[in-house]
């Protein structure tokens, strides 16, 4: 008598078993390969590093950098949204030589930009 493993009830308990098989070898795979969870996007208070003599960074998502001059101060990037904007009017106002204050942004991805509101609404 001759088994053949692609007809009959062979075939029928084979496939099911190596299909349950493979899903539990994958699915430690696939939870292994899980992107790293997502900074936290508030900008730390009191935070501010001395990088050189006219340049700081509050570390975070993003890093902002505070370019203190004798006649104004450059801030590139603000963080996301207002929140983590006023952080950043804070801290700048805490270094600054001066009343006078530049913005820019690096690009206009939200944790670059949307801080802007409170730029806005606490200078003048």
């Amino acid at each position: 008598m001759k088994i053949s493993f692609w007809n009959g009830t062979l075939h029928t308990f084979l496939v099911p078993a190596l299909f349950f098989v493979a899903l539990l070898w994958a699915s430690p795979m696939a939870s292994a390969q899980s992107p790293p969870p997502f900074p936290n996007p508030i900008l730390p208070e009191n935070a501010v590093t001395r990088v050189s003599e006219h340049v700081y960074v509050i570390m975070g998502f993003p890093n902002v950098a505070i370019v203190v001059g004798n006649r104004a101060t450059l801030v590139v990037d603000t963080g996301m949204g207002a929140r983590n904007g006023a952080t950043v009017v804070r801290e700048a106002e805490k270094l600054a030589k001066n009343s006078r204050f530049y913005l820019t942004t690096t690009h206009f991805h939200p944790e670059h930009s949307t801080g802007e509101q409170a730029q806005k609404r606490q200078r003048r």
